[in-house]
């Protein structure tokens, strides 16, 4: 029994399509499936995606410009520890941790990767909540490319990862529609309360 002949001429052409897009050679059918969505979603996300591209170049630009980064009053306290008790939780030893991989450039450079990751964050959760994109952009903005907030990275100060924290925890909490009884139950006990 002999197949027809169109059907023998498809598969020779999904064949030679499935050869051709193998051995490298006549990529077209590859390239036809990613350029419409790379088109799709560059056309949807633009604004965020300029932002995205504005946000490290002004990093980049912090950390050329101010070399140390900028050591504001209370950094000593942080660097070496002095008044304890006084500084936020843990900070110290975040500190102490980058700075044996590096010196406060290397500090600069991991709160400026923070502040990139908070934008990023921040849009993530806004359009999974259904906000239209160019809002969720908007809402990100000053995260990515505000000076005062490239300003706070490149100090050498807790205020970044405090920052950090919150946005991390609003984006576990603000993930799923309703968030999950535990995180609920754990975010009202945390704090501990003192019983003074």
């Amino acid at each position: 029994m002999t197949a027809h002949p169109t059907r023998r001429r498809r598969a020779a052409d999904g064949d030679a399509g499935q050869v051709a897009g193998r051995s490298g050679a006549g990529g077209a059918p590859a390239r036809q499936l990613w350029r419409p969505r790379a088109t799709g979603l560059l056309g949807q996300h633009w604004l965020i995606c300029v932002l995205l591209a504005a946000g490290p170049m002004l990093r980049v630009l912090a950390q050329i410009a101010y070399r140390p980064p900028v050591i504001y009053v209370d950094t000593l306290k942080y660097l070496y520890g002095r008044y304890p008790g006084s500084e936020p939780l843990t900070y110290h030893y975040t500190l102490k941790i980058i700075l044996v991989a590096g010196d406060l450039g290397t500090v600069a450079l991991a709160q400026h990767v923070l502040g990139l990751a908070m934008g990023i964050a921040l849009y993530a959760v806004l359009t999974r909540r259904g906000a239209p994109c160019w809002l969720a952009a908007v809402a990100a903005a000053p995260v990515l490319v505000d000076a005062y907030q490239l300003q706070m990275e490149q100090m050498i100060m807790p205020d970044v990862w405090f920052e950090a924290m919150i946005v991390a925890g609003l984006a576990v909490l603000l993930w799923r529609p309703v968030p999950p009884a535990r995180f609920l139950v754990w975010s009202s006990a945390w704090p501990p309360r003192s019983s003074s």
